[in-house]
């Protein structure tokens, strides 16, 4: 189970961490095991099993020291640099499983070979074959689960994946020794304890230098193997060409891409994260507005949303508490804990469930005849989603329709809900997946007009999907005259987005548009079909 973990995490700053990822890891595992069962099995039947034994877990032990080392070279050999989005899909899948099966399927077949092996070591004088393998698939359950907590809490949050790899390659290498010694062959003993330790010295660098190189002319300012995921911050070049430099917050990152990001000689981030915030305004509540961010990262969403808007209110959520300390230490987040309570460590959609808002409170106010400029202090005036638990994959539970109703249940009569979402084009399987979902909690019957919209961000393969409650959402030209009454600039990228042409149009339900619920939602078919419209270029 370490190196299983272990591998996922060790692949993730190259090919990602994605669903299909963890299939690759899963299936070479299961395969490289069955296969060291049967030739394991076989062995065991002629004999010197100790001996046997001590060679297979030494193997497996000094292959386990070598995956940290190998891995950036053949990674560097599969992946082209500049690799595009749309080209990627094909390439990261591949790699990443031609990768896991170079580097991980040996010594995990070693380590399957092992067991029968244990069986026949076993004395044969006290203990039958039955008790022998009872005993060693009982020992061998109780090391897994060991193995999954001890990897996922300790190991790799306190020394990283490397030394983990290390870790467990010296004391399989270490047990395969005492073994061998045991059955008094000592030539392969001194060999095991020559190739391990060669491995050790060879990956003394390894430790010592970053897990992934920055791309010229980026920055490598931090890097984070937490329990949750791999971050990195790194500084770059503008690539707008205004001077100065940004960070990018990537987690998991297998292309040049980031999940937060602060550009201090802009006012704002710029990107979705412009439109996500400007979302807000739909609400019409222009002072002392309630949001809520779900997925708030180092505070990208929230720095727009004080240019926005006047004296917010936020509650922003982030699952992973070593984002937040990034945040504060290269991006600029304490900045905003003036008006923002960041809520870190739990999961948005069991955060939101917790917060306190009371929407009865407002109930009695027709929507028509609610003051714009009223603030609502017992409930959310805009719930803004930006969550990706990889980097083009949102969590299906954030996007279904008890987590939409429970938005709708959190928000005051006019507030908004409104989701980022990664996708090409209108006709994108994941985006229409989502509106038609919202428009299910938001719209039912189709409603006229529609509550239901859907902004594109130039420049970027996002969508911002929104829905208000209780009431329609303001034309493109309404929302150009709330924008001069807040006092911003109607001409700014944002303004121009939302009200220009082809920048906003209203959800119009299809029958092959899928229904998400908590029960059933195929976002792993759904994103796999989004991707496919990037491969073809669309």
């Amino acid at each position: 189970m370490v190196l299983e973990l272990a591998s996922v995490r060790a692949l993730a700053p190259f090919f990602g961490a994605s669903t299909e990822i963890w299939t690759s890891a899963i299936g070479v595992v299961l395969f490289a095991l069955a296969c060291g069962y049967a030739a394991g099995g076989a062995l065991a039947e002629r004999g010197r099993a100790v001996r046997a034994l001590g060679i297979a877990l030494a193997l497996a032990g000094a292959l386990s020291c070598a995956a940290p080392i190998a891995l950036p070279r053949i990674a560097k050999l599969l992946l082209p640099a500049n690799l595009a989005l749309g080209d990627a899909i094909s390439v990261l899948r591949g790699g990443a499983l031609i990768t896991q099966c170079a580097i991980f399927a040996a010594p995990v077949f070693l380590l399957g070979f092992a067991n029968p092996l244990f069986v026949k070591a076993l004395p044969g004088s006290s203990i039958g074959p039955g008790r022998a393998a009872g005993l060693v698939l009982a020992f061998s359950t109780l090391g897994g689960l060991a193995g999954t907590f001890g990897t996922t809490y300790y190991f790799i949050p306190q020394f990283g994946v490397r030394a983990t790899l290390f870790g467990c390659g010296l004391a399989l290498g270490g047990l395969g020794t005492m073994l061998l010694a045991c059955d008094h062959a000592w030539r392969p003993a001194v060999t095991v304890i020559v190739i391990v330790g060669v491995s050790g010295y060879a990956g003394k660098q390894t430790l010592q230098g970053p897990v992934k190189d920055c791309n010229d002319p980026a920055t490598l300012l931090a890097e984070v193997e937490g329990r949750e995921q791999y971050l990195r911050a790194i500084e770059v070049n503008d690539p707008s060409g205004a001077a100065g430099r940004e960070r990018w917050l990537q987690v998991s990152e297998c292309l040049d891409s980031f999940q937060s990001l602060d550009a201090p000689a802009r006012k704002t981030p710029g990107h979705y994260y412009d439109v996500l915030a400007a979302a807000s305004l739909f609400s019409g509540v222009d002072r002392g507005a309630r949001i809520c961010i779900i997925g708030a990262g180092t505070g990208s969403v929230a720095r727009s949303l004080a240019e926005m808007t006047h004296e917010p209110a936020v509650d922003a959520v982030e699952v992973d508490s070593a984002v937040v300390d990034l945040g504060r230490r290269f991006f600029r987040l304490s900045e905003l804990e003036s008006f923002t309570k960041i809520h870190s460590g739990i999961d948005g959609r069991l955060a939101l469930q917790y917060l306190p808002a009371n929407p009865v409170a407002n109930a009695s106010v027709p929507a028509e005849t609610r003051p714009e400029s009223a603030p609502s202090p017992s409930a959310f005036d805009a719930i803004l989603i930006d969550a990706y638990a990889r980097q083009v994959e949102i969590p299906y539970h954030l996007v279904t329709r008890e987590m939409f109703a429970l938005c709708k249940q959190k928000l005051a009569d006019g507030g908004i809900v409104a989701i980022n979402v990664s996708s090409f084009g209108n006709d994108d399987p994941v985006l229409r997946a989502i509106a038609g979902t919202l428009s299910s909690i938001f719209a039912p019957g189709q409603q006229k007009p529609p509550n239901v919209a859907i902004l594109n961000v130039r420049r970027d393969h996002n969508a911002i999907v929104i829905a208000r409650r209780g009431s329609a959402l303001p034309t493109p030209a309404r929302f150009l005259q709330k924008v001069r009454q807040f006092g911003l600039d109607p001409t700014t990228a944002v303004a121009q987005c939302i009200a220009g042409p082809g920048g906003m149009f209203l959800y119009e339900p299809a029958a092959s548009d899928a229904l998400l619920t908590d029960d059933c939602a195929p976002m792993e078919q759904l994103q796999a079909r989004s991707l496919q419209l990037a491969t073809r270029g669309n």
